[in-house]
């Protein structure tokens, strides 16, 4: 399995909430103008990530199209 991740942080640099969407929209549209993989991943700065765990969830959902995991506030 092949992962592309795409890290946008700037050191210092808060974002006003509203903004967030707006930075989750351009990260993905650029990774899919980018590169070809089976899944792309937005994963905040401030949290642990189990990447084995991360990894066999992937890895169960491959070949579904449109799948989406995760936390989506509105």
């Amino acid at each position: 399995m092949f992962l592309q991740l795409l890290g946008c942080q700037q050191d210092g640099h808060e974002e006003a909430d509203e903004e967030l969407p707006k930075k989750a929209k351009l990260i993905f549209s650029t990774a899919v103008q980018n590169w070809d993989a089976e899944f792309y991943i937005n994963v905040d700065d401030n949290i642990a990530l189990d990447i084995e765990g991360l990894i066999e969830l992937l890895e169960s959902r491959r070949g579904q199209d449109g799948v989406y995991i995760g936390c989506m506030k509105s």
